[in-house]
């Protein structure tokens, strides 16, 4: 880019990616571990979804994250190594607790925005858990523990833990589970809220939205709400990526959106394949006057969260050239089955993951962006041990050298920008990666079931 102004319009598809900015007083060693692995699993959620770009994804790694590594304490063996290296989790339990004390702490020290992150364990009221791994999952995670009639009173259950989530994320996330959820082997749930809300420091002009079209790709294109501001931001190019980068900056100038451009109006699979650390977006920005074009938009998403995790391998996925079967191996898998061994959490070695869902969404307007997710794990006991279950908007918190827990990934319905002379309107567009994390390194992004934009 040369000096001057410039001119980013709306384009195709984009990733947010968003974060708080290193600050070295809360750089300890175990937050740096336990962020740098949330960072390392938000590029990897990109990587597992991108050979369909077509499609709206919100998800939030950190929230993931947070419900596993708590269940990670809890089990034994294999199990527990399945999770550890999925999630690249220190192999000494201590950092990994501390670092994620650290991350629950961080979220709450922003001033001039929210950021929230909670936790909760709901007991059936007729079971006991171990002691130990009770107290650490209050004194590390910080979670609320709560006794619940799952057998007799599933519908008082599952409104305890949705007005829980609600409370948590602004009433923007309700109805995780329903009664149908819980039966008679219940025996426990533990959920996870992140929520977020902050106003940009350059705001839009609410007069000058209007519609335009938004390219899904070269040729197909929807109209929707565009907003526009003229200002000084900080850009970069990369040829690593093949994309532009522009950062939007919030009234609390330690949390960032970052815009990832492709170059090529149809690159945007081809910057996601690239895309193998957040330095290759956060880093080599400048100043420069532009004049900028963002779709306005809302999208929210379920997503069941099971098979993704079990494709997480530590290296992100073994290539077939690597496996002995020629397979592409897979990351999480006792847990969710009759091999799990919780046997940290309670003496029986029968219980496993049994439901894995996240409800998100992201929403950007004028005034700034709000974004949330709520993860829910729900834990059952095996009748028979022989029992066989089967189954970027985004922020970037450089102060924990990660990224806020948000991710969007837009292939297909919003629009972004590109650095290019403005012709009219639907002058052109390329498509625009969004990925959204924060204080942990951690993006909303995901298997998607569900998405709109309004």
């Amino acid at each position: 880019m040369d000096s001057g102004k410039k001119c980013w319009v709306a384009l195709l598809a984009f990733l947010l990616v968003a974060g708080v900015k290193t600050l070295q007083k809360n750089d300890t060693t175990a937050l740096r571990a336990v962020a740098d692995g949330n960072g390392k699993l938000l590029i990897d959620f990109h990587q597992l979804s991108n050979s369909d770009v077509s499609t709206n994804l919100v998800v939030s790694p950190v929230s993931a994250a947070a419900v596993l590594a708590a269940v990670s304490l809890g089990a034994r063996g294999e199990t527990k190594q399945q999770i550890q290296d999925a999630l690249y989790l220190p192999s000494n339990d201590g950092i990994t607790k501390q670092g994620f004390r650290d991350i629950f702490s961080l979220y709450t020290s922003h001033k001039n925005l929210t950021l929230n992150l909670a936790e909760a364990m709901f007991v059936e009221t007729k079971y006991r858990l171990n002691e130990d791994f009770v107290k650490s999952v209050e004194k590390y995670f910080l979670a609320d523990v709560e006794s619940v009639d799952f057998v007799s009173a599933p519908s008082d259950a599952a409104d305890v833990i949705n007005l829980w989530v609600s409370n948590h994320t602004n009433n923007k996330i309700e109805n995780l589970f329903s009664a149908d959820s819980f039966d008679y082997l219940t025996r426990f749930v533990v959920t996870n809220a992140v929520y977020f809300q902050g106003t940009w420091k350059i705001s839009f002009d609410k007069s000058e939205t209007r519609k335009q079209s938004f390219y899904m790709d070269s040729v197909n294109f929807v109209d929707m709400d565009m907003m526009h501001v003229t200002g000084d931001f900080a850009v970069s190019s990369s040829n690593e990526l093949q994309a532009n980068i522009l950062e939007l900056q919030y009234t609390d100038e330690e949390v960032t959106m970052l815009i990832v451009l492709p170059y090529d109006r149809d690159g945007l699979l081809s910057t996601v394949q690239r895309l193998t650390s957040l330095d290759q977006v956060s880093a080599g920005t400048f100043p420069q006057t532009v004049q900028l074009t963002l779709p306005k938009f809302n999208i929210e998403t379920t997503l069941d969260l099971i098979q993704t995790m079990k494709q997480l391998a530590n290296a992100l996925v073994v290539l077939s050239s690597t496996a002995e079967d020629g397979k592409i191996e897979l990351g999480i898998e006792d847990v969710f089955n009759d091999q799990s061994d919780l046997s940290g959490v309670t003496s029986s070695n029968r219980l496993y993951l049994d439901t894995f869902v996240q409800k998100a969404f992201i929403e950007v307007t004028e005034e700034g962006a709000e974004a949330g997710a709520s993860t829910g794990v729900l834990r059952r006991f095996n009748k028979f041990s022989s029992l066989d279950r089967s189954d970027a908007a985004s922020s970037k918190d450089q102060r924990a050298g990660g990224d806020v827990n948000q991710q969007l990934e837009e292939g297909g319905q919003l629009k972004t920008l590109y650095e290019t002379p403005v012709k009219d309107k639907e002058s052109n567009s390329w498509p625009e990666l969004l990925l959204p994390s924060t204080a942990l390194r951690t993006a909303i992004s995901n298997d998607v079931l569900e998405s709109h934009i309004e």
